[in-house]
């Protein structure tokens, strides 16, 4: 997989992909106005890769970042300080920004722990975030 660094900055695919997705909403005018008294972050980390993505909302703004996620201790929340986290397969992350996995589908797979997640209050801002980026696409 190619790895390229960007100053501080780490991308590999899964990173670039999150990245392309998710700050196209810095251009949707219902995403502005919806998060626009919300500052929080996200880490997304495919237990099959690499790199791990944070993704950082601050007032209506997304940032999306990458960061190695080995040892585990380095993704940890006290280290990059993020609300909500969720860990499974570059595939599940695929399906669920694609809009393919249902919330019932999402549940189950949480309660069979093929999804981690803590934090599940901030990851309900991930779904409202998902539904608004297909809503441009379409």
């Amino acid at each position: 997989m190619a790895v390229q660094e960007m100053g501080s900055e780490i991308e590999d695919e899964f990173v670039k992909s999150i990245k392309k997705n998710y700050e196209s909403l810095n251009n949707n005018e219902k995403f502005k106005e919806q998060f626009k008294d919300e500052t929080f972050k996200i880490l997304l980390n495919p237990k099959d890769g690499e790199f791990a993505a944070i993704i950082s909302v601050d007032k209506g703004i997304v940032s999306v970042h990458g960061m190695k996620n080995t040892p585990k201790e380095d993704i940890s929340k006290e280290i990059v300080g993020w609300d909500g986290y969720m860990q499974t397969t570059r595939q599940n992350f695929r399906e669920i920004g694609d809009g393919t996995l249902s919330s019932k589908d999402i549940r189950k797979k949480i309660l069979t722990r093929k999804i981690k997640g803590k934090g599940l209050e901030y990851l309900k801002y991930l779904s409202q975030m998902s539904a608004l980026r297909r809503d441009i696409e379409e």
